[in-house]
C-alpha cells in the first residue's frame, strides 16, 4: 500500500471503528430500558405487598371480631336457658360455659387490640411506602423517556457514522478492502490496521514480528499482517 492509500484506509477505520462503538452503546438502550421498566415493576410490586399485607390484618381483625359477637351471642343463649332450668347443677354448668365464653372473648377482645395498633403501623408504612413508590416512578419513567430519546438520537447518529464509513471505504482499493474485512473477522477488537516502526514490534500486540513481514511492510507490499495477532500492518512514517 502507498502512502496515499494507507491514509485512505486509516480514515475508513477511524470511521469503521466509530460505527461499531455507536451500535454498542445504542444496543445498551433498550437493556438500560427494561432494567427501568422491572425497577418500576418491582417497586409496584413492594406497594402491593404492604397493602396486601395491611389488607389481610383488616380481615383478621374483623374475623376477630366476628368471633367476639358470636361468642356474645352464646352467653345470651346460655343465660335465656339459665332462665329456663330449675337444677341448680344445670344453672351451674351453665354458668360454667358463659364463664368459659367471657374468657374467649376477653382473649378475643386482647388479640383485636393488638390488631387495631397493627393495622395502624401497617396503614402508616403503606402510605409512606405509595410515596416513597410514586417518586421512584416518576423518576424511573423520566429516566426511561430519555433513554428512549437518546435512542433516537443515537440512531440518527448510527445512519450518519455509517453513511460516512461507506464514503470512506469506497476511497479505499478493493483488495484493502477485502484484506482489512478480513481482518476485523480474526481479530477481536480494534485497530485492525496498525503502525510498524523500527523496533520491530507490533504495537497491538506488542510482540516483535518476523524478519519476513518487516521486510513486505517496509517495502509497502500487498497487505500484511502481524504474524503474532494478525493485524495489518504498514510502515510508520
Amino acid at each position: 500500500m502507498d502512502r496515499q492509500e494507507i491514509e485512505r484506509l486509516l480514515v475508513w477505520q477511524d470511521r469503521d471503528v466509530r460505527v461499531d462503538g455507536l451500535k454498542k452503546q445504542l444496543a445498551k438502550l433498550p437493556r438500560e430500558v427494561e432494567l427501568a421498566e422491572t425497577e418500576i415493576r418491582e417497586e409496584r410490586a413492594r406497594l402491593e405487598a404492604a397493602e396486601q399485607a395491611l389488607k389481610a390484618l383488616e380481615i383478621k381483625r374483623q374475623s376477630t371480631e366476628g368471633q367476639i359477637a358470636s361468642h356474645e351471642d352464646a352467653i345470651v343463649r346460655y343465660k335465656t336457658q339459665q332462665l329456663q332450668v330449675k337444677k341448680n347443677e344445670a344453672y351451674a354448668a351453665l354458668q360454667h360455659e358463659i364463664d368459659v365464653e367471657q374468657g374467649k372473648i376477653s382473649d378475643l377482645e386482647d388479640t383485636v387490640l393488638e390488631l387495631l395498633d397493627e393495622v395502624e403501623t401497617q396503614r402508616e408504612t403503606v402510605v409512606g411506602l405509595r410515596d416513597e413508590v410514586e417518586r421512584s416512578v416518576a423518576r424511573l419513567e423520566k429516566q426511561i423517556a430519555g433513554l428512549q430519546e437518546q435512542e433516537e438520537v443515537a440512531k440518527g447518529e448510527v445512519e450518519a457514522a455509517e453513511q460516512a464509513a461507506v464514503e470512506a471505504a469506497n476511497a479505499v482499493e478493493e483488495g484493502t478492502r477485502k484484506a482489512y474485512t478480513f481482518v476485523k473477522t480474526q481479530v477481536k477488537r480494534p485497530p485492525y490496521a496498525v503502525p510498524l516502526s523500527d523496533d520491530k514490534k507490533c504495537p497491538a500486540c506488542h510482540l516483535r514480528v518476523s524478519g519476513e513481514i518487516e521486510a513486505q511492510v517496509r517495502r509497502s507490499e500487498g497487505h500484511p499482517r502481524c504474524n503474532n495477532c494478525g493485524r495489518m500492518l504498514y510502515w510508520e512514517a
